[in-house]
C-alpha cells in the first residue's frame, strides 16, 4: 500500500512538473512571438517610413533642388543600327516648362560634317565613331546636320517609331542619368531627368531633319538677354569659302546675335579660337555653348584688340581645323 501510494504521488508530481514545464514553455514561446511581432512591426514601420520619405524626396524635393535653368537640345539615337528606325530630337525649355519632341525618320539623309557626304541620320553616330571621332565631334556633326546646336547625344539600345512615340521622355533619357560615360556632371544629368519627368510633352510627328531649325525659331537655345550681352563676329582665317557664313547662320538659328561675318587669311589660325573682350563677362558661358558647333574644342583667350576691330564682344576665328573637317554651305 505504501509503495502504491508513493507511486501515485510520484506520478502526480511528474504530471504537475510536466504541466509547469509546458506552461513555462508556452509563456516563453508567447513572449518570443510577441517580441518577434514587435520587431516585425518596428521593421515594417521603418521600411514604410523610409519609403514614404524617399518618395517625398524623389517626387517633391529633388525636382526642386535640381531645377533646369537653361534650355537644352538633345538627340536620342540607337547605338544598334539593326534595331534603329527613328532618331528623336528633344528641346527642353525651363522657361515654358514644356518639351518639344520630334520623331525623325532614321532613313532621312543629311550632310555629315567632315566631308563624308550624305548618310541617313540614324547612321551618323556609328559613322563618325568608326573613324574614332570623340563626343565633341558627334555633337558638332548633329548640330550641322540639323541646323541647330545640340547639347547632348543620348544612346539607347534600340529606337523604333513605336517606342519613340509611346515611351515617356524620362524613360528615353534614363541613359543620361545612369550611364557613367555620358560626359555630363551628375547635377546636369539629374536636372535633365527631373525636367523630363515634370514638364509637359508636346510631340510633333513625324518630322524631317530640315524642319528642326524652323521648328525652334520661337524657342532659341540662347536667350535674348544672353545674346545681347555677347554679340559675335565670325572671321574665316582660311581660304575655304563659306566657312564663316556657315558658322554664323548656325549660331543665329540658335539665338545668337552675329553682328559681322568676315574673312582674314592673314590671321591664319591653325586651330579655331574664341577671342573675348576682357570686359564682356557674359561671353564665357556663351562661348562654352557655341563650342558645340565646332568638331574640335576651340581655344579661348581674352583680348581687347580683335573684338574692338570687329566691333563685337566675342570674335570666332575659324581655323584650318574647321576647314579640314567642315563642309558648310555658304
Amino acid at each position: 500500500m505504501l509503495l502504491s501510494g508513493y507511486s501515485a504521488r510520484s506520478k502526480s508530481g511528474r504530471r504537475d512538473q510536466l504541466r509547469e514545464t509546458q506552461r513555462a514553455s508556452q509563456a516563453v514561446a508567447g513572449s518570443l512571438r510577441r517580441r518577434i511581432g514587435r520587431i516585425f512591426r518596428m521593421l515594417l514601420f521603418f521600411v514604410l517610413s523610409i519609403t514614404l520619405i524617399s518618395s517625398a524626396v524623389f517626387f517633391f524635393v529633388l525636382p526642386y533642388v535640381f531645377q533646369l535653368h537653361k534650355p537644352r537640345n538633345i538627340i536620342i539615337v540607337s547605338q544598334d543600327l539593326a534595331q534603329s528606325e527613328a532618331v528623336v530630337f528633344v528641346h527642353i525649355s525651363p522657361q515654358t516648362e514644356k518639351t518639344i519632341l520630334a520623331v525623325l525618320n532614321g532613313s532621312d539623309r543629311v550632310e555629315v560634317l567632315g566631308g563624308y557626304g550624305q548618310y541617313s541620320i540614324q547612321s551618323l553616330y556609328a559613322l563618325v565613331q568608326l573613324d574614332g571621332k570623340g563626343d565633341h565631334f558627334v555633337r558638332a556633326a548633329f548640330s550641322h546636320a540639323l541646323g541647330v546646336m545640340i547639347d547632348e547625344v543620348v544612346l539607347v539600345s534600340g529606337l523604333s517609331h513605336e517606342r519613340a512615340r509611346t515611351a515617356s521622355l524620362a524613360e528615353l533619357l534614363q541613359p543620361v542619368v545612369f550611364q557613367g560615360d555620358s560626359g555630363l556632371r551628375w547635377r546636369d544629368r539629374l536636372e535633365l531627368y527631373f525636367a523630363a519627368r515634370t514638364y509637359r510633352r508636346n510631340e510633333i510627328r513625324p518630322s524631317e531633319a530640315r524642319q528642326i531649325a524652323p521648328l525652334l525659331g520661337a524657342h532659341p537655345l540662347i536667350s535674348e538677354t544672353q545674346a545681347r550681352s555677347c554679340q559675335i563676329a565670325v572671321v574665316n582665317t582660311t581660304s575655304t569659302p563659306g566657312l564663316a557664313s556657315g558658322v554664323g547662320q548656325l549660331l543665329e538659328k540658335s539665338g545668337a546675335i552675329v553682328v559681322r561675318v568676315a574673312s582674314d587669311t592673314t590671321a591664319a589660325y591653325e586651330k579655331t579660337g574664341f577671342v573675348i573682350k576682357e570686359t564682356s563677362l557674359g561671353c564665357a558661358e556663351l562661348a562654352l555653348k557655341a563650342a558645340q558647333v565646332f568638331p574640335y574644342v576651340p581655344t579661348i583667350e581674352y583680348s581687347a584688340d580683335l573684338p574692338q576691330r570687329y566691333r563685337a564682344d566675342m570674335v570666332i576665328m575659324a581655323g584650318s581645323d574647321l576647314a579640314e573637317t567642315a563642309r558648310l554651305a555658304e
